[in-house]
This record gives structure tokens, C-alpha cells and sequence, in this order.
């Protein structure tokens, strides 16, 4: 093997010239040469296995530096805001919450699914929403991730917009009472299911500090989400019930914490 390697790219009178064979025997038994023919026949297998050993590094460090949040909150609105705007309300929340997962600091995510509203006169409750979700994909990205999460239970809080609870309430029921009792079917009390942020002292107190296009910018939560409330989703007798218990009871002492 070591003749072919040597005499890769030799002309025909050295190929069959003895002394050039009896050079390339002796060069191979140097450790130089020992290496050149381990490379030249190993070479594509060592790449391989090196570019195999930096992704699964590549994939541990990521898995490691992930941040798992201790709650998540679905954000089930008509307009969509910018992740900047999200994540400060989220450091805002988790000031209230505990480390529920163990990992020295407290979390919370904000997941939002902005699902546009058919009135009844067939058109979007607000034509903003409709221009912010052209993308027909991202509206079905949204609409898989809600029904992933309900179907889960990955959010026990929720935040909504009037038109997004009315039609998730008429429709699928999803909502409980403030104090995590299941509402009778068909009940209408909404007021019962849901409290306005104004209404909320921690809520109205918080002033979100976040950057945009490098600008930096603050503005009270109630300005920048008018007309929202927050609500508990429904768990007892549901699909998750009794799959999630310690979590929906993190989630609810969080719940009241940020209502009283």
C-alpha cells in the first residue's frame, strides 16, 4: 500500500524503476512515513469522526446553556409583540415566582399565539392583526404550538385581549374562576374568569424597560397592553388533569400572587 501512496504521481519509468519501490519501502518504515500512509488511507474516516465529536459537543454545551423556564405563560392575543417587549414583561413576572425546577434562579416564559378573530360579519376584529399575520404559515405555526400547549398543559396562566378570551370561552371553555374552580358549562360570568391588568397591583405597577433598533425604551405595562386581563385555565376534569398537579399548583399560587 505504501508503493501506490509513493508513487501516486510518478511517471511510468519510475513506477517501474526497482530503486524508487526500494525508496518508498524504506520511507514508509520512518515514523514520518508511517503517518503519511495512515492519513492517506484514514484520512476521510478521522474528518468523519472529528466533525461527529464537535456536534455532539456542540449539543451538550447548547442542551447545557438552555435555560428551562419554571413557568410558562400563554399570551393568546390579536397582535403580536417583539421579543425585547416579552422578555422584560418576563423578568417582571418572575420577580413573584419560585425556582421550581432547582436550578438556582426563577424563570418565566412568555409563549404568544396571536390567532386572528372572525367577527360575525366574516372580518378580522382587528385589521391589525391580519396585517402583522400574512405569513399564513406563522398563523399556523401559532395555531399548532396553542393546541401543543393546551394539550400539554404547559401554560396554566394565560393572558388575553377581550376578543381572544370571549371566542376561546364560547368556543372550547378553557378558562376557570379566579379561584381555580371549573365554571358550569355554558357559563357566561367572565368577569368571574378573568381580572384586567389595571386591576392588578403588581401588574399596573410594572414599567417595561426593553430595546428596539438599539433604542432603548420604558413604558407602563398598562399603556403598552391596554384592555388585557389574565386568567387561569381550566384543570380539573381536563385532559391534563392529575398529569401536572405540582406544576398547576406552582402555577396558581403565581397566578394569585400577581392578582392580589
Amino acid at each position: 500500500m505504501a508503493r501506490e501512496r509513493y508513487l501516486l504521481h510518478a511517471g511510468e519509468d519510475t513506477i517501474h524503476d526497482p530503486e524508487a519501490e526500494k525508496k518508498a519501502e524504506q520511507s514508509d518504515r520512518t515514523p514520518h512515513g508511517k503517518w503519511d500512509n495512515f492519513w492517506y488511507y484514514h484520512k476521510w474516516h478521522i474528518v468523519i469522526g472529528v466533525a461527529a465529536v464537535l456536534v455532539v459537543v456542540w449539543l451538550t454545551v447548547s442542551t447545557l446553556q438552555t435555560v428551562k423556564p419554571d413557568y410558562t405563560i400563554g399570551m393568546l392575543t390579536q397582535k403580536t409583540y417583539p421579543e425585547a417587549v416579552l422578555d422584560s414583561f418576563s423578568k417582571e413576572l418572575a420577580k413573584y415566582g419560585k425556582d421550581l425546577n432547582g436550578d438556582g434562579k426563577v424563570v418565566v416564559q412568555i409563549e404568544q399565539y396571536s390567532l386572528p378573530v372572525q367577527t360575525s360579519s366574516g372580518t378580522d376584529s382587528l385589521p391589525s392583526a391580519s396585517s402583522q399575520l400574512q405569513d399564513i404559515q406563522m398563523l399556523q405555526v401559532y395555531q399548532a404550538k396553542f393546541v401543543a400547549d393546551l394539550t400539554s398543559g404547559t401554560s396554566m396562566i394565560f393572558i388575553t385581549d377581550n376578543e381572544s378570551f370571549q371566542h376561546q370561552e364560547k368556543t372550547e371553555q378553557m378558562f376557570s374562576y379566579l379561584d381555580g374552580r371549573t365554571p358550569p358549562e355554558h357559563a357566561a360570568d367572565f368577569d368571574n374568569m378573568r381580572i384586567a391588568f389595571e386591576k392588578c397591583p403588581k401588574l399596573a405597577g410594572m414599567d417595561l424597560s426593553y430595546q428596539i433598533d438599539q433604542k432603548t425604551m420604558s413604558q407602563k405595562l398598562t399603556d403598552l397592553m391596554k384592555n388585557y386581563s389574565i386568567s387561569l385555565r381550566s384543570y380539573k376534569g381536563t385532559a391534563v388533569d392529575g398529569k401536572q398537579d405540582s406544576y398547576y399548583n406552582a402555577s396558581r399560587e403565581l397566578f394569585q400572587k400577581l392578582i392580589s
